[in-house]
C-alpha cells in the first residue's frame, strides 16, 4: 500500500492502537476516531476465530478479521487482486532506470507498403520451407519497390536489392521473430539457403535478443546451424559462438543442450575448438611451434645452425612444398589445364587422407610437441569436414553444395577455379581459394611447420602420420599459389603500401628481441661512422636481424591498419608488426579485397624480413574507442618495423659458401634470376647487382669470378 492508504487504515483502528490518547481525555487526535464511531462493516478482530479454516488461497492469514464466523475480512486488502500479466524482464533493480530500454520494433517501410497479408504469407513460407513461394515473394518485393523503372537499370536494381535486404533482415512477426530465425527454428535448410543467398543478415536478433543461430540450435537441425555459421564466418573469420548471448544470457550451445540437441552441441563444440586452434596457429602459439616471428642468424658462425640452413635453402631454392620460387606457366590452355588437373587431384587426395586417417594424438603414444600440434590441427579439420558431409545428406538439393563460402571441399574448389576465363581470373581464383577459411591453408601451414621442425633429410621417415603422402599431394597446389603471385608481380600488379600483423610474444622473448636490437643498432652505427656511408644495406651475413614470418609457407598480413588494430585489441596482442617493402631488394605482396576482417595480403614463399626499427605505443593509440586512454583497459604494445626482402641472389652466394652448390649451378641460378624480368633497364640493374656481389665476395673462389665474367659478357650484349 502507498502512503495514501495510511489514514484510512487508521480510521478503522481504535485509539489504543496508536497510543496517542489518554483514557480520560476528551480530545481526539486528528486521523483517529473512537470505537463508537468505527465503521459498522469493519468489526474488531475476534481472537477466538479459528485460524485453521481453509480459504481459496490457502490458510487464513494472521491479519484477517471476521464479521462473523462465516465471513473473514482482510484489513490490508485494497481491492480485488488484478490478473497476472507477463511483464518484460528487468535488467536493473526496481527504483533504478532500466539499462536496456524496451522499444517497439518498427517494421521496414517496404513491408508496410506490401501489407499485412504479405508479411503473414512470407513468414508462413519460411516456416514450412516453401522455397518456390519464398522466392516469388522476394521477387515481388523488388518489383514493388521500383515499378516504373526497367529492371535493366543497375542503379535501381542496387537500391531495390538494398531495400529487400533490409526487409528480409528487419521484418518481424507478431511474436517478434525474424524471417531467418523462423526458418532456422523449424529446420528448413532450403528456406535458410534462399534467405542467406539474398543476403538476409544472420546477426539480426528477435525480440528476445536471439539470432538465427540461437533458433537453429534450439530447433536441433545441424545443417541449418552450419549454414548460418558459414555466413557468420564470411563476415568475421574469427567469429566466436560464445559471444552471441540473448537477453536471458543464453548462448546457442546452452539452448541446444537445454533442448537435448546433442548433434548441434557436438558441432558447436568442434567449431569452437577449431576456431581456437586457428587463432593459436595464426599467432604461432601451437604446442611445439618455434613461433611465427622466428629470428634467423645468417652469420658465418651460425652456418651449422639447422634452422638457418633450412630457412636459407627455402629462401634460395624453395622447399618440399614450393619447389620453384619463380615459375612461368605458358598461356596454352592445354598445358594450363594439365597443371590445374594435377593440383586439384592432389587436393582430392589430401581430402581422402584427411578423412581416412586417425589424427587423435592419444592414439599414437608418446609424441613430440610439434607432432601433437600438427595432429590436433588436422584432427579438428577432419572432424569438421565429416560433420559437414553428414549434415548435407539430409537434403538432396545440389544447391546446398554451391551455397558454402568457407570450408570448401576439394571438388568444390576445383569447380570454382576451372571455369572458363582469362589467365588473370584463374590466378585470382587460386589466391581466393587459399585465403578462404578452409582446411587448405591450415593443413598447408601445419605440414610446413612440421617440416621446419624436422631435419630436411629425415622428413617423413618414421613419422607417425602419412607426412610424405601429404607433401606429395599438397605440393602442386602450393606451387600454383606461388605461381599466381609470380604472375601478378610480372604483370606489375603489386601492393606497395605498409601492411600490418598483430602478434603475441612472451615477455622473455620480447625482452630478448629488444636487447639484441639495441646491440645490433650500436654495431651498425659504429660501422657507418667508420666508413662514412649512411646508405649501407646490411647483407644476409652482416649481422643484421632477419626473420621468417611464417611456419614455412606464405606469410600473410592486413592491408588496413584499422583492421589489424581491431584484431590486436580483440586478442590482447602485445606486438604489432608493420611491414614495408625493402628499398633495394623488395618483395611485393598481393592484395586481395576480402571481407571478414581477415588477412588480405599474401607474400610469396621465400620472403625474408629485416628488422628496421622498434617503437613503443599503447593499445589506446591504436584503438581509442575500445581502449580509452588513461583507463585500465589499455596496455603497452611494441611496434616492430620490418622490411620485406626478396633475398636472392645473396642467398645463392651464401648457400654456396656454406655447403657448396653443384658445379655450374650458381651461374645457372643467377642467370635465371636475371631473366625473370623483361629485357630493359630492370634486367640491366639485376646484372649489375649480381656481378657486384660476385666480385665483392669472390676472393679466392674462382668459380665466382668466372660467373661474374659470364654475367658481364651478357651485360655487354
Amino acid at each position: 500500500m502507498g502512503s495514501g492508504c495510511s489514514v484510512e487504515v487508521g480510521r478503522i483502528v481504535d485509539c489504543q492502537s496508536c497510543n496517542s490518547c489518554d483514557d480520560g481525555a476528551d480530545y481526539v487526535w486528528p486521523g483517529c476516531i473512537s470505537p463508537e464511531e468505527a465503521l459498522p462493516d469493519i468489526p474488531l478482530p475476534h481472537p477466538w476465530t479459528s485460524r485453521d479454516e481453509p480459504t481459496p488461497r490457502g490458510p487464513v492469514p494472521p491479519w484477517a478479521v471476521a464479521l462473523s464466523e462465516e465471513r473473514l475480512v482482510d484489513r490490508t486488502a485494497t481491492g480485488a487482486t488484478p490478473p497476472r500479466v507477463l511483464a518484460p524482464t528487468r535488467f536493473s533493480p526496481p527504483g533504478l532506470p532500466e539499462e536496456f530500454e524496451q522499444t517497439s520494433h518498427h517494421q521496414p517501410s517496404l513491408l508496410t507498403a506490401l501489407g499485412a497479408s504479405y508479411s503473414r504469407d512470407i513468414f508462413r513460407a519460411a516456416r514450412v520451407g516453401d522455397v518456390t513461394l519464398l522466392e516469388k515473394m522476394i521477387q515481388d518485393a523488388q518489383y514493388v519497390h521500383a515499378p516504373q523503372v526497367p529492371v535493366t537499370c543497375d542503379r535501381v536494381n542496387l537500391e531495390a536489392s538494398e531495400e529487400v535486404i533490409h526487409l528480409l533482415s528487419s521484418a518481424r512477426d507478431a511474436a517478434g521473430e525474424t524471417l531467418l530465425g523462423a526458418a532456422a527454428k523449424h529446420g528448413e535448410a532450403l528456406a535458410v539457403r534462399v534467405l542467406l543467398t539474398h543476403r538476409a543478415d544472420p546477426m539480426a536478433s528477435d525480440s528476445r535478443g536471439r539470432m538465427a543461430l540461437h533458433r537453429a540450435a534450439e530447433g536441433g537441425d545441424v545443417l541449418t546451424t552450419l549454414m548460418i555459421l558459414d555466413r557468420l564466418q564470411t563476415t568475421n573469420r574469427f567469429v566466436n559462438v560464445t559471444d552471441f548471448v540473448d537477453n536471458a544470457g543464453e548462448t546457442p550451445g546452452t539452448l541446444a543442450a537445454a533442448t537435448g540437441c546433442t548433434a548441434v552441441c557436438g558441432a558447436l563444440e568442434v567449431f569452437g575448438d577449431m576456431q581456437l586452434n586457428a587463432e593459436q596457429q595464426y599467432f604461432g602459439r601451437l604446442s611445439g611451434s618455434p613461433g611465427l616471428l622466428m629470428e634467423v642468424n645468417f652469420t658465418v658462425t651460425s652456418s651449422e645452425s639447422r634452422n638457418a640452413k633450412r630457412v636459407l635453402q627455402e629462401a634460395a631454392l624453395g622447399g618440399p612444398l614450393v619447389r620453384h620460387l619463380w615459375q612461368h606457366i605458358p598461356e596454352d590452355r592445354e598445358v594450363l589445364d594439365q597443371v590445374l588437373a594435377k593440383a586439384f587431384d592432389g587436393l582430392r587426395r589430401v581430402e581422402e587422407i584427411l578423412l581416412s586417417t586417425c589424427w587423435m594424438p592419444s592414439r599414437h603414444g608418446m609424441l613430440e610437441a610439434y607432432w601433437k600440434g600438427f595432429a590436433k590441427t588436422l584432427d579438428l579439420r577432419a572432424r569438421w569436414q565429416r560433420i559437414r558431409m553428414e549434415a548435407a545428406k539430409s537434403v538432396t538439393s545440389t544447391e546446398v553444395e554451391e551455397f558454402w563460402q568457407n570450408h570448401l571441399g576439394a571438388s568444390r574448389m576445383a569447380q570454382m577455379t576451372t571455369t572458363p576465363g582469362s589467365l588473370r581470373q584463374l590466378y585470382l581464383g587460386v589466391l581466393w581459394l587459399y585465403t578462404r577459411e578452409s582446411w587448405l591453408p591450415h593443413v598447408l601451414d601445419a605440414v610446413a611447420g612440421v617440416l621446419r621442425a624436422l631435419d630436411g633429410d629425415e622428413a617423413g621417415k618414421g613419422a607417425p602420420f602419412p607426412l610424405e603422402e601429404l607433401i606429395e599431394a599438397l605440393a602442386p597446389m602450393a606451387q600454383l599459389v606461388q605461381t599466381a603471385t609470380c604472375f601478378f608481380r610480372a604483370s606489375g600488379v603489386r601492393h606497395e603500401g605498409i601492411t600490418y600483423r598483430p602478434l603475441v610474444l612472451s615477455s622473455p622473448s620480447l625482452q630478448k628481441l629488444i636487447d639484441t636490437y639495441l646491440t645490433k643498432k650500436d654495431e651498425y652505427e659504429k660501422m657507418v661512422s667508420q666508413i662514412g656511408d649512411t646508405t649501407v644495406f646490411p647483407a644476409l651475413d652482416s649481422g643484421a636481424m632477419w626473420f621468417a614470418l611464417s611456419q614455412g609457407s606464405f606469410p600473410t598480413a592486413y592491408a588496413s591498419r584499422w583492421d589489424a588494430a581491431k584484431r590486436l585489441v580483440q586478442t590482447n596482442a602485445n606486438v604489432l608488426v608493420a611491414i614495408q617493402t625493402d628499398s633495394r631488394s623488395p618483395s611485393y605482396p598481393e592484395h586481395m579485397s576480402l571481407r571478414g576482417g581477415t588477412d588480405d595480403v599474401i607474400y610469396p614463399a621465400g620472403t625474408l624480413f629485416r628488422l628496421m626499427r622498434l617503437a613503443r605505443t599503447t593499445s589506446s593509440d591504436l584503438e581509442p574507442q575500445a581502449c580509452p586512454a588513461g583507463s585500465q583497459l589499455q596496455w603497452s604494445v611494441t611496434v616492430i618495423e620490418l622490411a620485406a626482402t626478396e633475398p636472392r641472389p645473396e642467398a645463392y652466394l651464401l648457400l654456396d659458401d656454406w655447403s657448396g652448390l653443384e658445379h655450374g649451378r650458381l651461374e645457372e641460378l643467377l642467370i635465371a634470376w636475371v631473366e625473370e624480368v623483361q629485357q630493359g633497364k630492370m634486367q640491366q640493374q639485376r646484372l649489375q647487382h649480381a656481378v657486384a656481389l660476385l666480385l665483392k665476395g669472390g676472393g679466392m673462389k674462382l668459380h665466382w669470378l668466372k660467373a661474374a665474367e659470364t654475367l658481364r659478357r651478357r651485360q655487354e650484349m
